[in-house]
């Protein structure tokens, strides 16, 4: 996700109006829009089952998913992920659900489970 956004000015440009609005970006940019949000829900996803998993009870877990919580409010409490989340959201699992609904001030996230 951060590799091609860093190496690529027009990855990075498409991410920034893509966070504003999707409805806003043509076919083919909405099209990698979802590429690149999608590839990035499922390494939270992964990141987010690893940490519950198998870290042991303690202030490492805690901190793991603290930053994790961090990381959504950050990446995906944006309109344009919002939307993608809304057109995706079967994809991913029940925790990846309570995740996105606790740390988003989407109405559309809040509902999804």
């Amino acid at each position: 996700f951060d590799a091609s956004i860093a190496q690529s000015e027009e990855v990075a440009a498409l991410v920034v109006r893509g966070c504003a609005s999707m409805a806003e970006l043509s076919a083919s940019e909405r099209l990698r829009f979802e590429h690149v949000f999608g590839r990035l829900l499922n390494i939270v996803e992964s990141w987010h089952f690893q940490i519950r998993e198998t870290a042991p009870s303690g202030r490492y877990r805690d901190d793991q998913l603290g930053n994790i919580a961090n990381f959504v409010r950050t990446r995906c409490d944006h309109p344009g992920v919002l939307e993608f989340w809304n057109n995706y959201q079967q994809c991913y699992d029940a925790a990846t659900h309570r995740l996105i609904r606790e740390n988003t001030g989407s109405a559309v996230a809040r509902a999804s489970i």
